[in-house]
């Protein structure tokens, strides 16, 4: 007679190491097959500063989990935020942005944060803790901002400056800014 000997690798993904264990069903009784893990391991800090964006048919595309600081730039595109974890899967949520100092040119020179996502219970919002400070803005609409909590723009320069808004919670501004709520 011989016998085999099987070996089974288990393989553990970093993302689920900084899990607490302890209520690791209650965390997981909503995934199905299908849904998408994002990889938290490496999320890193990012720091841009003193530097010139110019005008492009483009957009900044920022996205880390990490802290995420833009200070004394001058910006002529769009910097978008986006949160896309229903088809494409490649942005992650800001969690910390704080954006200062900066001169946002031309009307393309906003800040756009999008969602991508639809809230639900599990995620009512997308990104948070959203910093625009002492910066001035040559656009009417500065900022246009879905599903986002813990927005601060205070200290801006601009004209009649406007912020469109839908489904955002805890918005702090100076009384000069209006804001439109969708």
């Amino acid at each position: 007679k011989h016998s085999r000997v099987v070996t089974v690798m288990i393989k553990i993904a970093p993302s689920i190491l900084s899990a607490d264990f302890n209520k690791l069903g209650a965390e997981i009784e909503d995934i199905k097959a299908g849904d998408m893990i994002e990889n938290l391991s490496v999320q890193p800090d990012i720091i841009i500063e003193k530097c010139v964006f110019g005008k492009a048919d483009s957009h900044l595309r920022l996205q880390s989990r990490g802290n995420v600081k833009v200070r004394d730039c001058v910006i002529g595109l769009p910097i978008l935020l986006s949160c896309d974890m229903n088809y494409f899967f490649e942005a992650s949520p800001i969690n910390d942005l704080t954006i200062e100092n900066c001169e946002f040119v031309g009307n393309r020179g906003v800040v756009n944060i999008l969602s991508e996502c639809y809230p639900n219970k599990i995620m009512p919002y997308c990104h948070s803790n959203i910093k625009i400070l002492n910066c001035s803005f040559d656009a009417k609409i500065p900022v246009v901002a879905e599903a986002a909590k813990g927005i601060i723009f205070k200290g801006n320069k601009g004209t009649d400056m406007i912020l469109k808004l839908t489904d955002c919670f805890n918005v702090e501004t100076d009384e000069n800014v209006n804001i439109i709520f969708r």
